[in-house]
């Protein structure tokens, strides 16, 4: 994983892996009563940026469970 492609992925896809995470949280609370703690959010937040870039060239070979699992070295963790 580059830099300029970790770049790309702050810019494009962790936005959008943040709002579709949040409105599935929403749903559940809404509509399924399931509440869902903040680090349980970030989680799937990781997970689902990892899921969606895990084909890319750059991610060639690595596994969701190890973008996930070393996501401070190449990414950042929320305050």
């Amino acid at each position: 994983m580059d830099s300029t492609f970790s770049g790309r992925l702050h810019h494009h896809v962790l936005p959008v892996a943040i709002l579709w995470s949040l409105w599935l949280e929403r749903n559940d609370k809404v509509f399924e009563d399931v509440e869902y703690f903040w680090e349980q959010i970030v989680d799937k937040i990781k997970v689902t940026a990892a899921i969606w870039v895990e084909g890319k060239e750059e991610f060639k070979g690595t596994s969701v469970e190890q973008i996930v699992s070393n996501w401070n070295l190449k990414f950042f963790d929320p305050p």
